[in-house]
């Protein structure tokens, strides 16, 4: 849902495009097999503790705006989640603002999903799951699933930037961002920059195995 400000969206971009995490030309992302004339590196901006406490901050405003929190039990644990490495620094700059009891970060265990020895979310645990960037949507929709089979009950998920080509919520459960982006996806036999001759960057999520 589109619930930030023209001036939080302004400055999302101002800080995504200054740092690099957001990047124009021609990139091959190996984890589709499509060709992309844009790229999001979100780290990039994240690095710098000045930019991830605004973008996170401003992402939390906007949960604030949507209500969530003021339907929270008070008597019951609030805790954020975020996926991956990525996802740390969102989880903690939002849960300060927001002041959540608890950050956790889920780790990838063979095909699903796993937090560190001895934590653990179940029933009584009122998430928000959160992470810098949804692209596919994929990686949180299996987190979300994994998180309800502990019996936690998910509020919301928020990320700073929706990539997704479908903006739909995780079943009943709604989605907040600070930028709803679209962009042109091309495959390798029709992509018109390869066509040009534009000289082609492998980007990917996490570094490859090599």
């Amino acid at each position: 849902m589109g619930l930030a400000t023209e001036e939080e969206v302004n400055l999302t971009w101002n800080i995504l495009k200054s740092t690099g995490a957001f990047r124009e030309g021609h990139f091959s992302l190996s984890v589709t097999g499509f060709h992309y004339d844009k790229f999001f590196q979100l780290p990039l901006a994240l690095q710098k503790v000045k930019n991830a406490r605004t973008l996170c901050v401003n992402l939390g405003r906007v949960l604030l705006r949507s209500g969530i929190l003021n339907r929270l039990d008070k008597d019951k644990s609030f805790t954020l989640v975020g996926p991956t490495d990525a996802g740390i620094p969102v989880a903690f700059w939002t849960g300060e603002f927001l002041r959540a009891d608890r950050i956790l970060w889920a780790i990838r265990q063979d095909d699903d999903w796993t937090f560190r020895q001895f934590m653990e979310v179940g029933a009584g645990d009122q998430v928000i799951v959160v992470d810098d960037i949804s692209f596919t949507g994929q990686t949180l929709d299996s987190l979300v699933k994994f998180i309800l089979r502990q019996g936690a009950h998910i509020e919301a998920v928020a990320v700073i930037v929706d990539r997704r080509e479908v903006k739909e919520d995780f079943g009943t459960i709604p989605t907040y961002s600070l930028l709803q982006v679209d962009f042109s996806k091309y495959s390798p036999q029709t992509c018109p920059l390869c066509r040009q001759g534009r000289q082609c960057t492998e980007v990917w999520v996490q570094r490859p195995n090599r």
